[in-house]
């Protein structure tokens, strides 16, 4: 076997020669890390050394120089050999002629300063000078009772004092890829940041950019605003108010980068304020498990990074809320022309109650009208599901009557003693001149169904619709004072016409009724017009009373005379109910008054159904049951 060709370690050519195959192996690398352990352990093999070997190097953002690479990575490790300050290296090394010294053992160190006091073995230093800076050192731990060859010794002064340059230079080469990294770092995620209007994907971004320049640190993303995040972030809130030792409270609250260097626990933490124009939103915590000196410029990349994503989301934020803000007002107008659009009181309600459903995703919308008799039982009904949400609503319009205040619960179970179907409540009153005209309510099955802004667009939606439901209110009490006698309260003649001619074009049957107050001119004769009035509002309050409210159509047919249509209702029904009223009339009445009372009725079977014809038996029955001795009801038969 050809034996291995080996430099003469005693001479400058063996050293020489020796720093030719260094190069030579490593490629001319420009990777300092690479170099730097095929530097160690060529020495070691080339001299034949068992020692251990560890390269401090000069911390370029601190005046200190800190263990870089060793040939035993426990060496590395041990808490013996941590940073030192410059000076104090600097100080040892120089002669009293101000010249650096190529090497130095262990009792000249500790005859000139308090370093490595820890290290119990024999050691021997050699400096890394270059362009008149220090650059470094290699420390060669002695072996107990080693005779550490002053050949040696100088083989590695001269190597040491030959390859300073080089590091040198991949010292600066190193700086500058990092720094042109970083450069390459910002710029890419700073295409991404303002091409993107999502908070979640900037959130990613900065994470991803981090994690690309340190990939051994363990990050953490605190937040302080209420982001929905995809879990795979690890997102989780920040807790100002946290009485333990809260770095990331102060790096938020001061919006500066903090650093911990935990030596006990070789830990160095990175706290990163994520800040941007108008405020901070949270800190990222990033965790070495190792001590790491972090340089001004690296300090000065983290915050820039950092603090472009804050900017970019408030971009995003901003653009959202923006985006929000339209479809709100887009939403508001669109409502507010519909409802504007619609005078029918019913439908507005319709309206409004969808939208709101949709635009909440409420489990549930409820409209409570303060006076109810704008809204027939029938139409009142369809607003609610069931009888407990109705009552429930109606407590909430008081308590908003009472207090003129706006409703918002995000737990409503706490509020009440009452086990109630929903947990979150909006309540908005209608208000116009300082008056409750009604109120929407808002329900939702979850606590926290709704957030604030839900509720302040709930709020500028019922504002808006408001002047369209008081024109749909006057449009409804216009249209009743129409369709209403002024001193009976009952519809007009009119009224019922086109009721019963709907009726007749829909319905397969009907009855009428037409009543006269008998000795109606004795009433004025006697008592005087004024109770005559009196007589007919207390007659019609009794038929109102006993018919069918919202279905039944009662009537002021002219003078003393008062009817009743009853769509779908047959003949005998509709006896029953005239001679219910002609026994309560001669009862309640004061002055007391007797009706005589005329029923008839129409029928698709009966042939061509027709209003005259049916007001005419009507009146032809109510005529006999006067001729009869009034105070009766006659059905109307048809006579051959």
């Amino acid at each position: 076997m050809a034996k291995k060709e080996q430099c003469d370690k005693s001479s400058r050519g063996g050293s020489l020669c020796l720093v030719a195959k260094m190069l030579e192996k490593t490629g001319f690398t420009n990777e300092l890390s690479q170099f730097s352990l095929t530097f160690i352990h060529m020495l070691k093999e080339e001299l034949d050394l068992q020692e251990d070997f560890i390269l401090f190097f000069k911390d370029s953002s601190q005046p200190c120089f800190q263990p870089y690479e060793s040939s035993n990575i426990n060496v590395l490790n041990s808490k013996d050999y941590e940073k030192v300050e410059a000076s104090s290296i600097l100080e040892v090394f120089t002669n009293e002629e101000m010249e650096i010294r190529p090497f130095l053992k262990k009792h000249e160190v500790t005859l000139k300063s308090q370093l490595f006091t820890n290290i119990k073995s024999d050691y021997v230093l050699f400096p890394l000078y270059a362009n008149n800076e220090m650059l470094g050192f290699v420390m060669v731990l002695l072996l107990e009772n080693d005779n550490f060859s002053t050949s040696s010794v100088e083989a590695i002064a001269d190597i040491s004092e030959l390859l300073a340059p080089w590091f040198k230079r991949l010292i600066d080469y190193k700086e500058t890829m990092n720094e042109k990294i970083q450069k390459e770092l910002l710029l890419k995620v700073n295409r991404k940041f303002y091409s993107s209007m999502d908070v979640n994907g900037i959130l990613k971004e900065i994470l991803h950019a981090l994690s690309e320049a340190y990939p051994t640190f363990t990050i953490e993303l605190l937040l302080s605003n209420d982001w929905k995040v995809s879990e795979y972030l690890s997102a989780q809130p920040l807790d100002i108010n946290d009485g333990k030792e809260n770095y990331a409270a102060e790096a938020y609250l001061t919006g500066n980068v903090l650093t911990m260097d935990l030596i006990e626990k070789k830990k160095t933490m990175l706290y990163i304020p994520l800040k941007g124009k108008q405020g901070v939103y949270g800190v990222f915590k990033m965790t070495a498990t190792y001590s790491q000196i972090f340089k001004d410029q690296e300090i000065d990349f983290i915050q820039v990074l950092a603090d472009t994503g804050g900017i970019a989301i408030e971009n995003a934020e901003l653009y959202q809320q923006s985006r929000k803000h339209i479809a709100d007002l887009q939403l508001i107008n669109q409502t507010s022309h519909e409802l504007n659009g619609n005078l029918k009181l019913d439908e507005a309600i319709g309206i409004l109650v969808e939208k709101m459903k949709k635009a909440f995703s409420a489990d549930e919308v409820c409209f409570q009208m303060a006076d109810r008799h704008l809204l027939n039982d029938h139409s009142e009904n369809k607003l609610f599901s069931c009888e407990q949400v109705k009552v429930l609503s109606e407590q909430l319009l008081t308590q908003m009557e009472e207090t003129q205040k706006e409703i918002f619960h995000s737990d409503f179970q706490k509020t009440t003693n009452e086990v109630v179907p929903y947990k979150s409540v909006i309540g908005v009153p209608m208000l116009h001149d300082n008056h409750i005209l009604g109120a929407v309510i808002v329900f939702g099955k979850e606590e926290y169904a709704f957030s604030y802004d839900a509720f302040k667009l709930c709020q500028s939606l019922v504002h808006h619709s408001t002047l369209a439901f008081v024109n749909a209110m006057l449009h409804a009490e216009m249209k009743e004072l129409i369709i209403t006698d002024y001193l009976s309260k009952l519809y007009t003649r009119e009224y019922m016409d086109e009721q019963v001619l709907g009726s007749m074009n829909a319905d397969g049957f009907g009855s009428f009724v037409l009543l006269d107050i008998d000795n109606f001119k004795k009433v004025n004769d006697q008592y005087g017009h004024q109770s005559g009035d009196d007589v007919i509002i207390q007659v019609a309050k009794v038929i109102i009373e006993n018919i069918k409210s919202g279905y039944d159509i009662p009537v002021r047919w002219g003078g003393e005379e008062l009817a009743i249509y009853l769509p779908r209702t047959k003949i005998v029904d509709a006896k029953n109910v005239a001679e219910r009223i002609r026994k309560k009339v001669e009862i309640l009445t004061l002055p007391k008054v007797t009706v005589s009372c005329g029923v008839s009725y129409w029928s698709n079977t009966l042939g061509v159904p027709s209003a005259t014809k049916l007001f005419n038996q009507a009146d032809n029955a109510m005529y006999e049951a006067k001729n009869s001795g009034r105070n009766t009801v006659i059905v109307y038969q048809e006579t051959d």
